[in-house]
């Protein structure tokens, strides 16, 4: 569910649309524009790591010059710890900005976004193939 762009609007708060991907997962340079009402975000997919029990994947926003690591570590055969891992370009100016006006919406925005999440992976259904 955190890795297909094209369902991000299902989870993401705010996001309205996903365009500009043709594909559901992510790989590495693959990018997608993040569709917000108030804006457009370009997104490229800069790391990926899969192992059974251990994905990790990683985004760089453009538009903001930020990146989000996601990590979902199989706890359980119906458990997944996901962590999420936001940074933006360190200099003292932007650093200074954003804890003054931003920091506190990135939070609410992934406090909600992470809430949304579980609720729609509630809805997923996956096939189990026996072979």
């Amino acid at each position: 569910a955190t890795g297909d762009y094209k369902k991000r609007y299902r989870w993401q708060e705010g996001v309205t649309a996903v365009e500009d991907t043709e594909y559901e997962l992510p790989y590495v340079g693959m990018h997608y524009r993040s569709i917000m009402k108030s804006k457009q975000s370009l997104i490229y997919s800069t790391g990926l790591s899969f192992h059974p029990e251990r994905i990790e994947f990683s985004e760089t926003d453009k538009t903001e010059k930020s990146a989000t690591y996601y990590l979902l570590e199989k706890k359980q055969d119906d458990k997944v710890k996901l962590s999420v891992d936001y940074y933006i370009k360190k200099n003292a100016l932007t650093h200074f900005l954003f804890k003054l006006n931003e920091k506190k919406k990135k939070e609410d925005f992934f406090r909600k976004s992470l809430h949304n999440l579980e609720s729609f992976v509630k809805e997923i259904k996956l096939s189990h193939s026996h072979g």
